[in-house]
Order: C-alpha cells, then sequence, then structure tokens
C-alpha cells in the first residue's frame, strides 16, 4: 500500500477505513498473499486502524519521511488470505455500512 490519505476537513469519519476495507478486500480477490507499508510513528491513530487489521510492526526505516527527519514503522500483514483476516474485513465492512446509514459509496462491493 503506497498511500492512505484523508484531508484533515474529513477525517474521524472513518473514510480512511474505508479505504483500507476497499483495497484488503480486492487484495483477496485477486489472491495477494501478503501487505505491506510504511507509517510515521506519531500517527497513532493509523497505527491503531492498520492493527485492528492484523498488520505487524516488523522494523523501522530511521529518517524514512526526510521532510521532518521521521522514523516510519514497517507493518505488514502475512496473509491476507486467513479466514481471520478475512472475517475482519467482512465485520469491518458490515459496521461501516452501519456507520453510514446502509449505504457504502459506489463501488464498494
Amino acid at each position: 500500500i503506497t498511500t492512505i490519505a484523508v484531508d484533515p476537513a474529513y477525517r474521524r469519519q472513518s473514510l480512511g477505513e474505508l479505504m483500507l476495507v476497499m483495497m484488503l478486500e480486492e487484495m483477496t480477490l485477486q489472491s495477494v498473499k501478503w501487505v505491506t507499508l510504511e507509517v510515521r510513528v506519531s500517527n497513532v491513530a493509523a497505527q491503531r486502524l492498520y492493527y485492528k487489521f492484523s498488520f505487524k510492526t516488523m522494523g523501522i526505516r530511521p529518517r524514512y519521511y526526510q521532510d521532518v527527519n521521521e522514523d516510519a514503522l514497517i507493518m505488514n500483514v502475512d496473509d491476507v488470505q486467513s479466514l481471520p483476516c478475512r472475517d475482519t474485513i467482512r465485520q469491518a465492512k458490515a459496521s461501516l455500512r452501519e456507520h453510514l446509514g446502509g449505504q457504502l459509496p459506489r463501488g464498494v462491493r
């Protein structure tokens, strides 16, 4: 995953989680086995979201974000196809549907 970003004016509305669910669901359909990403060490909210979807911290990339000299955590999921991971995606999608008033944006299966 290269980038998941939500404009500050639209944060705290589950949009980042929705994007992650959409990506992970597509990965299961495409038979992707594992996923990796980097996240700022200061971005605790994003880290919590990734942990929810079975991402684990695998290491640190020192000064990865050169603009502010900030480290990145390397996080990954070993098996997107595993039943626990697929169940988490399914449950999150159902929760998002409820949170968003019964509707998901067009293009979300």
